[in-house]
């Protein structure tokens, strides 16, 4: 039996329900010996000795981790789970409060030169970027991040069997503890296991729209309408005649469109930071 299935089968299947994949996480130095914690796994140390050693200790993202060692995102979680049990490493919570993602939307608006207010420790807030293959989800998280984003291949099952997909994570750093990340996943349907992995613990959706295919975009937003999560629908606009909001508007059923140049970082900056003053609202 493998390791990863040692670790999975002795761990248990339950839900690790407040870690997701931008959860950020950080070692707590100096590690103990192994001899010190008998009962922990040798996948969970090759973890925590990750987050001690690598980069000055610098926190993770569980997308990050997962990739750096080539494990699952499950797996990870179950390896994150243990290790907080025993104290080895600080988690962020799976969602910030409504005053950090008012201080992230003003940071944005305002170019980065206002900058979010938290309480002491990690904090990590995350918007799920998707919609139909082509319009620009890929680009717009390229764009809006700061540094280039991670690929990740996941495998997923559905009813053809196991599909491969793949995510981008990209991220917007705050400071060192806390963290934008900007996550572009595929065209989802309400029923997606990996779909409702993805948008746990988001604090809102950008559904991507093609300007001259925007009755593809309607499968895509039903699927996000299901989540009840804040969402924005962004016209990419690529710089030919201006597509016709209205007319839009009216065709998905909606009050509001915003139109973004999907390659300009003012722009999806300016897009991201109306969905969190949307967020915003629906706590009025």
């Amino acid at each position: 039996m493998t390791d990863t299935a040692v670790v999975t089968r002795s761990m248990g299947l339950r839900r690790t329900s407040q870690i997701a994949d931008h959860t950020l996480v950080q070692g707590r130095s100096p590690l103990p010996t192994p001899s010190s914690l008998p009962g922990l796994h040798e996948q969970s140390w090759t973890v925590a000795r990750l987050l001690t050693d690598e980069a000055g200790a610098e926190p993770m993202t569980l997308l990050e981790i997962s990739s750096r060692l080539q494990l699952p995102r499950a797996v990870t979680a179950l390896v994150l789970v243990e290790l907080h049990a025993h104290h080895l490493v600080t988690i962020s919570p799976l969602s910030t409060g409504p005053q950090f993602v008012r201080g992230v939307a003003k940071h944005l608006s305002s170019g980065g030169s206002k900058r979010p207010h938290w309480r002491p420790g990690l904090v990590s807030l995350k918007i799920v970027v998707t919609g139909p293959t082509g319009a620009g989800a890929s680009t717009l998280v390229g764009a809006s991040a700061s540094t280039a984003p991670l690929h990740v291949g996941q495998q997923h099952p559905d009813q053809q069997g196991l599909q491969n997909e793949s995510l981008e994570l990209g991220c917007i750093p705050l400071d060192r503890d806390a963290r934008l990340h900007l996550l572009a996943a595929p065209q989802p349907s309400a029923f997606d296991a990996l779909w409702l992995d993805v948008v746990r613990g988001a604090s809102g959706v950008v559904v991507m729209a093609h300007p001259d295919r925007i009755k593809e975009t309607l499968p895509c937003l039903e699927a996000v309408r299901e989540t009840g999560l804040p969402h924005l629908v962004v016209v990419n606009d690529q710089g030919r005649s201006e597509p016709d909001l209205e007319q839009i508007r009216a065709l998905l059923k909606l009050d509001e469109v915003h139109l973004a140049d999907a390659g300009s970082r003012p722009s999806t900056r300016a897009a991201l930071a109306r969905l969190l003053h949307i967020n915003q609202e629906a706590l009025r």
